[in-house]
């Protein structure tokens, strides 16, 4: 017994030290959000709709494993959605959704060069994200989304997507301004109804800093 506890003392100590010898650091990044939707009906028809601009919003936190390794876990805002053009008595009108999600990616980063005055990097891994709110409308006239009526009651508001990502880092202070390319694959079905198959897909481009805990 005393052995046994002598042993998890020694891994609790490894585990604490470990934690706290990880480089840490902590950001903010905003940018630009293009998004659309890919619906399949249950004929295998597919329906592309027009992509939409929408604002993200980071909070990442990146704990260093290695040198190169860290993981990534990122607390985000984030705008997506879809257009749909139609014509409606000889006039184009564009109908546009749009949905505000919290999200949070949980990535593993890859620093291919980690100098002292530059880095570039690849993130991937898994995100999870939930539709707060959102609005629906043409440019002039927009209406919020209320999840609860009727006409929303197929829509998943709960969803789960696969992150790829390529970045920048350019040391300055205690610190790297970080310039970040995001792809989000869409793996969750948005319509619970059984006659189609929704996803979202969106690309992503932001600027951001990353500050350095502890320097």
């Amino acid at each position: 017994m005393k052995r046994i506890t002598t042993l998890l003392t020694i891994l609790a100590f490894l585990a604490t030290s470990t934690f706290t010898q990880a480089q840490l650091s902590v950001g903010a990044r905003i940018g630009l959000n293009l998004s659309d939707q890919l619906s399949k009906s249950k004929g295998g028809e597919n329906f592309d709709f027009e992509s939409i601009a929408g604002l993200s919003i980071a909070i990442p936190l990146e704990i260093g494993i290695t040198e190169r390794f860290s993981v990534q876990p990122e607390l985000t805002f984030i705008q997506k959605g879809a257009g749909l053009s139609f014509t409606l008595l000889g006039v184009e009108v564009t109908n546009n959704s749009i949905y505000n999600y919290l999200a949070l990616p949980l990535l593993v980063k890859y620093k291919f060069i980690n100098s002292d005055v530059f880095k570039m990097y690849a993130v991937v891994g898994p995100g999870f994200g939930y539709a707060l709110s959102g609005n629906v409308g043409t440019s002039s006239t927009k209406t919020k989304i209320d999840f609860d009526a009727e006409a929303y009651q197929d829509f998943a508001r709960f969803e789960t997507n696969l992150n790829f990502g390529l970045g920048f880092g350019f040391t300055t202070g205690s610190g790297d301004i970080v310039l970040d390319l995001r792809y989000r694959y869409g793996l969750s079905d948005l319509d619970k109804s059984d006659d189609f198959v929704t996803t979202n897909h969106s690309i992503g481009l932001s600027v951001g800093y990353m500050y350095r805990l502890g320097e």
